[in-house]
This record gives structure tokens, sequence and C-alpha cells, in this order.
């Protein structure tokens, strides 16, 4: 199989995520940790599905819903001035 990007976020390729699995990662929660695929801009809701296609078929097991990568959304938007000032909204 080509090299292909997993994570366009993270720039994560199939090989990094193959590696991880060789060195002993068996969920989705773990490849995520140890590649930070998943963990760009998009939350994994991009490559998620990818990534649990690749350890399903190097582990030859289904992915259970227990060990599935998360996102975690921020409380509320914040603007770049904010961002920049390092101020609290009033809202």
């Amino acid at each position: 199989m080509q090299d292909v990007m997993v994570c366009r976020c993270e720039e994560v390729y199939y090989s990094a995520i193959r590696e991880a699995i060789e060195q002993g990662s068996v969920t989705s929660k773990e490849i995520k940790l140890q590649t930070r695929a998943g963990m760009g801009i998009c939350q994994g809701r991009t490559c998620r599905p990818l990534i649990e296609q690749v350890l399903s078929m190097h582990t030859n097991e289904a992915i259970p819903d227990s060990s599935r990568m998360t996102h975690t959304n921020p409380i509320r938007p914040i603007t770049l001035t904010d961002l920049a000032n390092n101020t609290k909204r009033d809202k």
C-alpha cells in the first residue's frame, strides 16, 4: 500500500499509523495519543473512520465502541481579538 496521508490536519501518514499498531497500540485512542492523528482542527471527524478501518484491518478485530476516538468541542467560541488580548468575554 502507498504511504497515504490519513490525517490531513496533523499530516499523519498510513506508515505512522501502522508503526503505532506494530508498537502495541490496540485502540484508536492509543493511536491518537501516539501519532496525533485526530487531534487537528476537525478533531478526527474526517480521519477517525479511516484510522479505525486501518486498525481493524491490522488487528482482524472489530473496533468496540468503548475504544473509539472521541472529540472535544470548545465550551464556547472565542474571538481572535479576545484570544490575542487574553481577556474574557462579558457575554
